[in-house]
């Protein structure tokens, strides 16, 4: 996993003062950073194959370092030909805003004297960019695009003329490269600003990279749901210094989450050959008012090792046919037959999974919900993680979907504070909401927890510091309190940003929940069972990229084949 940084100001300033590097050194390497980009772009696209006499890179550049670094990407490049072949690279530059900081006025003087081409973008009107022939012929000319307009210091709507600008690069089909971060994204990774064509649909608008090149570390704005679409490739750029040396220049600035990578998944693999199917735990999955969703998460729950799963039944059972359960007259629901049902929770049940169609006010799982209450509270874990004040211990829970909205959660979250044991929940933004004014914090739209969910997350932990919070979304964010010492323990998040649409579907949240108490059942903490579980469930579905096909147990078999990968 890698660091994020909402703000990385102070370590710029910490890296002059305490490395003794200057920004001009810093810009000469974030500008090397964007050359490499750019010379990668070109290859990909063929650029270098012989057939083209040159290609064309125009760089949009701001007023302040981030055009800077446009400028001097531009003074490199200029007249270079491409990678030992004769393929010359032709480059001119639109300021979009005139140069205002004193390294962006040096680095223009310094890229015009090495003769690159800049144009004045007209700021009257939209109107103007329209009717510009040599702006409307450079766009369309280009074969590499790069936006060193804004950086991690924008924040509200974008200007008319630049609004309009950046609705016409994104229909170039030019490789398009930013600079830090997209231009239209602010720090928290929020885009005000929408198409002017779609108005009523809230399109949101920036600048879409197919590569981003962020300087010195990486932001948490590049993993914000809202950037998911605009950032393409994100790449961190040393800016004269190693990253470590970067990110650890200013000892009082800590990073505001971290991000989750593919060799951070730690499967559930068998190892240990003298085992039998209690050695890997027995999972419950409680089965309510719609008992498709805790099939699905019962048959995710097996396939991801655990020994044992069965269907806890709070709701009127009928059986229509073999294998199949029926809840108040509805037609049967196929049920697989490695998955055993039970009036009652199992005596050794590992771990719980609770919400998933299990109904908002169906008085049987309130029923359930409370003598599992009572069971839990007096199977409470002493300081030492042991139990010795009841002959049952405590079990590991996970709730999703339902469970939100069910006033029973409080209970669990209070008791949860009072006993220090460990609860994982799931919901998405809705649910979340949902939850946040079940527990009295105040009502949250869905877009306000869209748009601030880490600050949020952490608050929501810091309350219950003895949850794992996993917000779904675009990118999964993870927050909990970290660390065994109890008065050092800070609240972290972490961001799996690996997932894919293709899983946008009912059944989707239900995989994750069952993976989720699979690991628990086999010994997982609460917080490596959720990320595990998380990475699991978005590699799966990034092996079916783009697909509109994919059902629950299509992920939930590709989630089988990761071993094997």
């Amino acid at each position: 996993m890698q660091k994020l940084f909402k703000d990385t100001r102070l370590l710029d300033k910490a890296t002059v003062e305490k490395l003794g590097l200057t920004e001009d050194i810093m810009m000469e390497n974030a500008a090397s950073a964007l050359e490499s980009a750019v010379f990668s772009c070109a290859a990909d696209h063929e650029f270098f194959n012989g057939k083209k006499k040159g290609f064309s890179v125009l760089i949009l550049c701001g007023s302040g370092n981030n055009g800077g670094d446009g400028y001097v990407l531009a003074r490199r490049i200029a007249g270079k030909n491409s990678g030992g072949f004769s393929c010359r690279i032709n480059v001119s530059v639109f300021a979009v805003k005139p140069a205002k900081s004193a390294m962006c006025i040096l680095q223009a003087e310094r890229a015009q004297k090495a003769g690159v081409k800049i144009f004045q973008l007209p700021q009257e009107s939209k109107s103007g960019l329209e009717s510009d022939e040599t702006i409307r012929g450079a766009l369309k000319s280009a074969d590499i695009i790069v936006d060193c307009i804004y950086g991690s210091g924008f924040h509200g709507k974008l200007d008319a003329v630049t609004a309009c600008l950046l609705e016409h690069v994104n229909k170039s089909d030019a490789c398009k490269i930013a600079c830090d971060i997209p231009s239209g994204i602010d720090s928290n990774g929020f885009i005000e600003t929408v198409t002017a064509n779609q108005p009523d649909n809230s399109e949101p608008l920036a600048f879409k990279a197919d590569i981003t090149v962020t300087m010195g570390a990486l932001k948490t704005a590049l993993y914000s749901d809202f950037a998911k679409d605009f950032c393409g490739k994100i790449i961190c750029a040393d800016l004269g210094v190693s990253g470590q040396l970067f990110e650890t220049s200013d000892s009082s600035v800590e990073p505001d989450a971290f991000v989750l990578e593919k060799s951070d998944l730690v499967l559930p693999v068998r190892k240990k050959q003298n085992a039998n199917k209690g050695s890997f735990g027995h999972t419950a999955i409680i089965c309510g008012e719609k008992p498709g969703a805790a099939i699905i998460a019962g048959t995710a729950a097996f396939e991801f090792g655990s020994g044992l799963v069965t269907l806890v039944l709070t709701e009127k059972l009928q059986k229509a046919e073999t294998s199949a359960i029926c809840i108040d007259g509805e037609l049967p629901v196929a049920c697989p037959a490695q998955l055993m049902q039970s009036p009652g929770l199992p005596k050794n049940t590992k771990a719980i999974a609770a919400g998933m169609g299990l109904g908002v006010n169906s008085e049987s799982a309130g029923k359930f919900l409370s003598e599992l209450f009572a069971r839990q509270t007096g199977a409470a874990l002493d300081r030492d993680g042991t139990n010795k004040s009841s002959k049952e211990k405590y079990i590991p829970i996970v709730f999703d979907a339902d469970m939100f909205s069910r006033k029973e959660i409080v209970q669990f979250l209070e008791k949860s504070n009072l006993d220090k044991t460990p609860l994982v929940l799931t919901p998405h933004p809705k649910e979340f909401s949902s939850l946040l004014k079940l527990t009295g914090f105040a009502d949250f739209s869905v877009a306000e927890i869209v748009k601030d969910r880490i600050n949020l997350s952490k608050t929501f932990v810091k309350n219950y510091p003895y949850c794992v919070l996993l917000l779904k979304g675009a990118n999964v964010c993870i927050t909990c309190k970290d660390g065994s010492d109890e008065k050092d323990r800070t609240v972290k998040t972490f961001i799996n940003p690996l997932g894919d649409s293709c899983i946008a579907k009912g059944g989707s949240g239900d995989v994750l929940a069952g993976l989720i108490a699979s690991l628990l059942a086999q010994g997982y903490s609460p917080f490596e069972a959720a990320k595990n579980a998380s990475l699991a469930h978005a590699l799966a579905a990034g092996k079916t990229s783009g697909s509109y096909n994919v059902t629950p147990f299509s992920l939930i078999e590709q989630i089988g084949r990761l071993e094997k990968q």
